[in-house]
């Protein structure tokens, strides 16, 4: 005969026997958004956002078993890679981590632990911390949460990988007037866009951009031909290339040089201010 006592044990016991499974399982599947000296993570570990915006780990580009530390839009349909660490020194197996040095510095390490990248921030923190944000940014923060310092994708310089390493300017914007580039009207600081003129004082004048819309996606890229390209998307659709800052020579700072004028619908496009002669009149006539 059943008591009300027994059928109670009975009961808590089979909660017990169903709950507690799933709480070590949980254990294992909690995700963590910030790393230090003493929580790296290594080759099959993923650093998540806090609002799972964004991801940071391991990858290996397809038809490539080089292994890079890159940050990634963490919705699976979006995984496209939004800034690398160590593109230029890429791993050869999965032995490496990712975590803070002494200096407070992030950096990336392989198995003879020789490291392959750091962000050789001259204002880290002491026992600092780096976390990832929902806005893309690996930011470095003091033990007490206080100090943040900016390293990522968003603020890093661009290094020529490749053969583009020109020293003369290639495409420009025009001013910035605090509201738009006056050559370049679409990145402005109103709309989806929400461009923002930064005095990095120390380091530099940087540009950032925030979206209005959390269902829409979008990114810049310095290709290495030396283009900007804007890639666009709203949530369920596919990447669209919407702005490329070069379109045609007439985009091309300095096609006809100085005082000249270009004009595309022209044979050839270029021609001298009135009152003005080709400085260089060979390569004119063959239409440099």
């Amino acid at each position: 005969m059943f008591t009300t006592a027994t059928i109670i044990q009975e009961v808590m016991e089979i909660i017990i026997l169903v709950i507690a499974p799933l709480l070590l399982l949980s254990g294992f599947c909690t995700t963590i958004d910030i790393i230090t000296s003493t929580q790296f993570i290594e080759d099959t570990e993923t650093v998540v956002s806090n609002g799972s915006a964004f991801k940071l780990s391991f990858f290996s580009p397809a038809d490539s078993t080089n292994r890079y530390v890159g940050i990634w839009y963490s919705i699976p349909s979006l995984s496209t890679v939004i800034w690398v660490a160590n593109r230029g020194k890429p791993l050869n197996d999965s032995s490496g981590i990712v975590t803070i040095s002494e200096d407070g510095n992030p950096l990336v390490m392989n198995g003879q632990k020789e490291i392959v990248w750091s962000s050789n921030a001259s204002n880290a923190p002491p026992n600092s911390r780096a976390q990832l944000l929902d806005s893309g940014n690996l930011v470095l923060r003091d033990h007490m949460g206080e100090h943040s310092t900016s390293f990522s994708f968003t603020f890093a310089k661009y290094e020529a990988q490749h053969e583009y390493s020109y020293r003369h300017p290639y495409w420009r914007s025009g001013p910035w007037n605090g509201q738009i580039f006056i050559e370049e009207p679409e990145m402005n600081s109103v709309f989806l866009n929400g461009f923002q003129m930064v005095d990095g004082k120390e380091v530099s004048v940087y540009e950032t951009f925030n979206l209005a819309n959390s269902s829409i996606f979008l990114y810049y890229v310095l290709t290495p031909d030396g283009t900007v390209v804007k890639t666009y998307r709203e949530y369920g659709k596919e990447w669209e290339v919407t702005w490329k800052s070069n379109e045609s020579e007439c985009d091309v700072y300095g096609t006809c040089g100085e005082f000249g004028i270009l004009n595309s619908g022209n044979s050839p496009i270029c021609s001298c201010l009135r009152g003005y002669e080709p400085k260089y009149v060979e390569e004119w006539s063959r239409g440099h």
